[in-house]
């Protein structure tokens, strides 16, 4: 009986998924994969047209170096948060999520203020003289990975604090008992 009542209780949500996520998906999918010459042939194209090559790339490329980042930085914050006392971790994860609450126009408008020829950046270049003439950083692959950066990264912190808040002290202990370093065991 019980097994029936689970099943129950989970048929109105899986009937939304399905009408809400994966009817719209194949509705999307299907032509793109099922028209044209043969199946995937659209697919196909994309990947022989060297101007799409380089997009995919120049992406994952921008993709890779931003998930890097973020690990990078999203790592050791969310160890730190994870090992700090209770009371403050609450507060350090608010501080670390904040950044995100802003409006997407607004953070726009202040990297554009950053970033920009008159911008804060390039005015320090420019009383250090660094550089002659305003340097563009608008608009390029910095600036892109510079966004994806401060967008993901509260993202990754909030994540991975998640998961590191569950190990526990006696693992790391053990790992070093059993010979792994400080940081291996970290």
């Amino acid at each position: 009986m019980k097994k029936r009542s689970a099943v129950i209780m989970l048929a109105p949500g899986l009937v939304i998924l399905l009408v809400c996520l994966a009817v719209p998906l194949l509705r999307v999918l299907a032509p793109s994969i099922f028209s044209g010459d043969y199946p995937f042939s659209f697919y196909a194209e994309f990947f022989r047209d060297e101007y799409y090559r380089k997009i995919f790339m120049r992406t994952v490329r921008i993709a890779v170096i931003t998930t890097v980042f973020c690990m990078a930085g999203g790592i050791p914050t969310a160890y730190f948060i994870s090992r700090c006392n209770k009371k403050y971790r609450g507060l350090l994860l608010a501080a670390s999520i904040f950044p995100m609450m802003t409006n997407s126009v607004i953070r726009s408008f202040a990297w554009i203020n950053i970033l920009g020829s008159n911008g804060i950046v390039n005015k320090f270049l420019l009383a250090l003289n660094l550089v002659d003439k305003p340097a563009k950083l608008l608009y390029t692959d910095f600036a892109i990975i510079i966004g994806s950066v401060y967008l993901f990264l509260p993202l990754m912190i909030v994540t991975v604090t998640g998961v590191m808040e569950n190990i526990d002290d006696d693992m790391m202990e053990a790992a070093q008992s059993l010979g792994a370093s400080r940081m291996e065991s970290l």
